[in-house]
């Protein structure tokens, strides 16, 4: 329900930019005053704006993809315009501009002129461009951290475990075309065990592209002692927007499709249970406290 009471703030933030941007169009060269061109720009912004809505909307299909995956990333891209253009860029040289027309100072002119305008939004563009590339080349771009973790007890005969922890695979609309690089990834550690902490699944089973592909993949992981999960607080089937989710009665429960899926991808999943390791220590999983929907 958050989301629908934050929707008028989201429609004046989008407003605002669309605002901006026309502004900042119309002072780098007089063809954007042109009225169908304008249209254009406007539909296509409005477009964006509302993908993740019209995703919603859409019943589980292919349209429905395309939908939630144009607006998970426009969702993205619009953080980035936030932070330049709002907090960094005009909003704040809005308030400074209200002041500073009432105080005289040299060269005054060039700060209210059309060609400072066109090179204080150009440096936003490029910024906000810069930003949206690091941020979807980060997203699909595998990074290892390594950890010596000393543990003062026995372990049956074992002096040391090689185990790979990873986490918050949210495969959906917009994750897992680069699972297979991962799996690539914790093979080439040669783990004695892999263990996935939550948040496998974003909140929708259907959000998934080939689970049957998916799963082929994931059994392809390679250790000594096998691959264990526990749940996390999206790995639920539940109705979200926007990353809000909306109430519902009952108890918050997995998708029965989602267990299916683990087993047939070899990972064995630990629901507030424990498993006895190579007679040499036991692992425990959790599953994530927001889950039984306190």
């Amino acid at each position: 329900m958050i989301a629908l009471y934050l929707a008028p703030l989201y429609l004046l933030l989008c407003g605002y930019i669309l605002w901006r941007m026309l502004h900042w169009l119309a002072a780098c060269h007089d063809v954007t005053k042109n009225f169908f061109l304008r249209g254009l720009l406007v539909t296509v912004y409005v477009f964006l704006a509302l993908s993740l809505l019209f995703g919603f909307l859409v019943p589980p299909s292919m349209l429905q993809r395309v939908l939630k995956g144009i607006g998970n990333y426009w969702l993205g891209v619009l953080l980035y315009i936030l932070l330049t253009v709002l907090v960094d860029g005009n909003l704040v040289a809005d308030l400074i501009r209200l002041i500073l027309k009432h105080v005289s100072f040299p060269k005054k002119e060039r700060l209210f002129s059309r060609k400072g305008h066109v090179i204080v939004g150009s440096i936003c563009l490029a910024v906000i461009l810069a930003f949206s590339a690091a941020g979807i080349y980060g997203a699909r771009h595998i990074v290892t951290t390594d950890y010596q973790v000393k543990i003062s007890k026995k372990a049956g005969n074992r002096k040391e475990l090689n185990l790979v922890l990873v986490a918050d695979f949210h495969l959906g609309y917009s994750i897992g075309s680069h699972m297979q690089r991962m799996v690539e990834k914790i093979n080439a550690s040669k783990p004695d065990l892999v263990v996935i902490a939550g948040d496998i699944f974003d909140n929708e089973y259907e959000a998934l592209d080939n689970p049957e592909r998916l799963e082929k993949i994931l059994r392809s992981i390679k250790s000594r002692y096998g691959v264990y999960a526990c749940y996390g607080n999206h790995d639920i089937q539940e109705k979200i927007l926007a990353g809000f989710t909306f109430p519902r009665k009952g108890k918050k429960m997995s998708d029965p499709r989602m267990d299916t899926f683990l087993e047939k991808s070899n990972i064995h999943l630990l629901r507030d249970e424990a498993v006895e390791i190579d007679n040499a220590f036991y692992l425990f999983g959790r599953a994530d406290y927001e889950r039984p929907g306190r």
